[in-house]
């Protein structure tokens, strides 16, 4: 796991110095959400209560070396600037609280089958074609087993843009875009 995360890093620092040769100065990033949290990885364990280790340990080992290069890179780089949304954070907050955020459902899937709606089929496209849909999007974190809905994006896009706010309030950072965009 850790030399996937060293490829991935090492790839990373190479186009954001490539980008910075031709003139850029202000990144905008964000870090990998818990995937071993998503509905489709939770009903592969035995107990679904409980997120994929493998999956949340290589997305945890990624977002702190991710964190690590860009702090290091703003001390060591002139003009190096950059926000970064805690995807992560934002995400696992939204699943534990989910009222606190507007939503009804943090765990299970508005479209799919089986156990937290975790089986990718929404639509009938795929192997397994049986599906249940919920009534309201809005009030669920994730559409299907795999992806976020609208309404969840919807939030981080206004994170991402203006920052946090009460028990987001350290999801971006060190500045939010909108910010980032003012910096001279």
């Amino acid at each position: 796991m850790s030399q996937h995360v060293d490829i991935v890093i090492g790839n990373l620092t190479t186009f954001i110095h490539d980008i910075y040769k031709i003139g850029g100065r202000k990144f905008g990033f964000l870090n990998v959400p818990d995937l071993g949290c998503f509905p489709a990885l939770r009903i592969l364990q035995p107990k679904s209560d409980y997120c994929l280790r493998d999956a949340s340990r290589l997305a945890n080992m990624h977002n702190k070396a991710l964190s690590n290069l860009l702090f290091k890179m703003q001390r060591q780089v002139k003009g190096f600037k950059f926000s970064l949304f805690d995807m992560n954070k934002s995400l696992r907050l939204r699943m534990q609280h989910p009222s606190n955020f507007g939503f009804k459902e943090g765990e299970e899937a508005c479209c799919g089958t089986g156990k937290l709606r975790g089986v990718f089929s929404c639509g009938g496209k795929r192997i397994v074609k049986e599906y249940k849909l919920c009534g309201n999007p809005k009030d669920y974190i994730f559409w299907d087993s795999l992806h976020l809905t609208q309404n969840t994006y919807n939030q981080f896009a206004n994170l991402i843009w203006n920052g946090g706010h009460m028990s987001d309030s350290l999801v971006v950072g060190p500045y939010n875009i909108n910010k980032l965009f003012q910096i001279p």
